[in-house]
């Protein structure tokens, strides 16, 4: 890292337009409505390690094998194979696919309550099909209270044979108490020649199968909560990528983001890839999904104790709860999968691979990067460090909409604030404070900015311009102001002199719909463009864009284009959008993410 002047270093600023950028978020002004946040930002803030989640890279540990063959009833057993498990009721509940020497799959269950003493329970098998029943996945559909065993099975008047099946139970922990398999499907799709491995997840709405077919393809088909676990739709293909099997798929716990892992092949050996989607029907991308940057293999895992796999196989995260939306904790990772060594696959038949059953966990420096990266994940409410202002005062109402910077050892903070008509102020306006510490703010000096540039400016937006070396705050002016609802902007070439702002000048655009209402502008920089956002109260976002030697006027050239539309319910808080933008920066700083942040009804996370 190069070494910066002690000038330059005064000057640093992480804000928006800040590319070495750290994102957190306080939600603790007095009176502060659903649209509004700040972004605050360290003077001299420490580059974390990035987060897997975001850069892909991942590390591991495995244990050592923690539930391997046993043989029932004199079937000698070869492997326990494609795991999958929840938590309940203080214990944990695993299903298996064993394979053994007279009877080749069936369904193996166990219970314990941690997991050195996993290989000690008493495996009781699952009177299902009496024949060929294996690649289990267990959930309580909560819509029903029932648990649900996803499974495949063969049928020998469908082509292929192979066929999805479900059984249910009302009680967990009685392997007896399993109803017998019912197909998923009342006729075999005609478009899909092969299928394996099925795996369910639902959102609010939907219910959606996904399974692999050994040609590079994944597949989701859907049917409705009500319907479930009938009414599926013709299956399509959702991935196309160099896969092979047990694709498994989860919601990341906090966030509108979805994670599949899919299990690839590096000739003898098995290691697993990952992809994300925003949606379950959505499209899905790569994250560590190449034999050089894998979820999980040789690459990035090492051992506690001695090597005993070179394969990573057959995934289950383990999750954070047991129900039908399949969360996992994105600072708590572990997968449980299963290995073997390629060693032992000399003049063995497929089915008499001894597989057996570890636990990878992320290392623990990983988990702490992804923490410190990314501390919005879980929030914490604190006490107001910012209230109205006293009787009189031209905030006595309310201050809102605020947006903060970290400079020159203080915090500068702006924000909306709302007069009490007898107070002699009657518009909203802007306020400014500034002070060593959040805290010693609601004692410090405060101003009203619209006093000192003579105009009215509401709902700003701070960050310093490096190409030009000026401040600016972008903001509007109130419905019934002097150029009625229109993006403005303020300069002043120090932060520190509240009197060197310049009067509101209006942000020229080149807006397609001038008719339609448009609230809320945020200005966001990349290497070579400046991005102009704003709402229409009607749940969509539209951006422009002007290159950096243009701004702020070359949106005067720059077309309106739809960013996002957020659907909520029905004339609710959830179709207004306050567009909050920052570029999150992976630790050596080569690719750069733009994230979103609509605070709607809750702080939303960036994804």
């Amino acid at each position: 890292m190069h070494q910066r002047s002690e000038s330059e270093s005064n000057m640093q600023i992480q804000t928006m337009t800040a590319t070495r950028f750290m994102c957190t978020v306080v939600f603790a002004l007095s009176q502060l409505p659903a649209q509004s946040t700040a972004v605050l930002a360290e003077d001299d803030i420490q580059q974390p390690a990035a987060d897997p989640l975001v850069t892909g890279r991942f590390a591991w540990t495995a244990s050592r094998p923690l539930v391997t063959p046993l043989n029932h009833g004199g079937d000698h057993c070869y492997s326990v194979k494609d795991p999958t498990i929840v938590r309940h009721s203080g214990r944990w509940h695993l299903f298996s696919t064993i394979r053994s020497k007279k009877n080749t799959h069936q369904i193996e269950y166990r219970a314990f309550a941690d997991w050195g003493n996993a290989d000690q329970a008493e495996p009781q098998l699952l009177d299902l099909t009496g024949g060929y029943c294996c690649a289990p996945q267990v959930f309580y559909f909560a819509p029903q209270k029932k648990w649900y065993l996803i499974y495949q099975v063969q049928d020998p008047t469908r082509k292929p044979s192979l066929q999805p099946a479900y059984s249910t139970t009302d009680d967990l922990a009685d392997a007896k108490s399993w109803s017998k398999p019912t197909l998923l499907f009342d006729q075999h799709p005609e478009t899909v020649k092969m299928w394996i491995d099925f795996w369910v997840i639902c959102d609010q709405q939907k219910a959606h199968l996904f399974f692999t077919s050994h040609a590079g393809w994944m597949w989701r088909s859907e049917t409705t909560l009500d319907q479930f676990p009938s009414g599926w739709s013709k299956p399509e293909v959702v991935l196309r990528a160099d896969i092979f099997e047990a694709s498994h798929t989860y919601r990341l716990k906090g966030q509108n983001r979805f994670l599949t892992l899919v299990e690839a092949q590096d000739g003898s050996r098995r290691y697993l890839k990952a992809f994300t989607a925003e949606r379950l029907d959505g499209q899905w991308s790569p994250l560590a999904a190449a034999k050089e940057k894998p979820l999980a293999s040789l690459r990035n895992v090492r051992f506690d104790g001695p090597k005993w796999t070179d394969s990573v196989s057959h995934p289950e995260f383990l999750r954070s709860g047991f129900d039908q939306n399949l969360e996992i904790d994105p600072n708590d990772l572990k997968i449980l999968f299963q290995g073997t060594n390629s060693k032992t696959l000399a003049d063995r038949k497929y089915g008499e691979i001894p597989w057996k059953l570890g636990l990878l966990t992320l290392d623990e420096n990983a988990k702490q990067a992804s923490r410190r990266a990314f501390p919005y994940r879980h929030w914490t409410t604190e006490r107001p460090f910012f209230k109205a202002g006293p009787t009189g005062t031209f905030d006595q109402v309310s201050a809102k909409d605020p947006t903060i910077v970290r400079h020159g050892g203080k915090w500068h903070l702006f924000y909306t604030s709302k007069p009490d008509k007898k107070s002699g102020v009657f518009m909203d306006g802007v306020g400014y404070a500034a002070a060593e510490t959040l805290e010693q703010l609601q004692s410090a000096r405060r101003h009203n900015l619209n006093a000192i540039v003579g105009d009215v400016v509401i709902a700003p937006q701070v960050f310093y311009f490096r190409p030009q070396k000026l401040w600016y705050l972008i903001a509007r002016t109130p419905n019934d102001g002097p150029s009625e609802l229109d993006p403005i902007y303020l300069t002043n070439p120090d932060i520190n002199d509240v009197n060197g702002w310049s009067k509101p000048k209006v942000l020229k655009t080149n807006r397609q719909n001038k008719g339609a209402f448009w609230i809320d502008f945020w200005v966001i920089c990349d290497s070579r463009m400046a991005h102009l956002s704003y709402t229409d109260h009607a749940g969509s976002m539209y951006r422009m864009e002007t290159p950096m030697d243009q701004f702020p006027d070359g949106f005067a050239e720059s077309r309106e284009q739809l960013a996002v539309t957020v659907r909520g319910r029905e004339k609710s808080l959830s179709d207004w959008v306050h567009p909050l933008w920052c570029f999150l920066t992976s630790r050596d700083n080569a690719r750069f993410r733009r994230s979103r942040l609509p605070t709607v009804d809750t702080l939303t996370a960036c994804r």
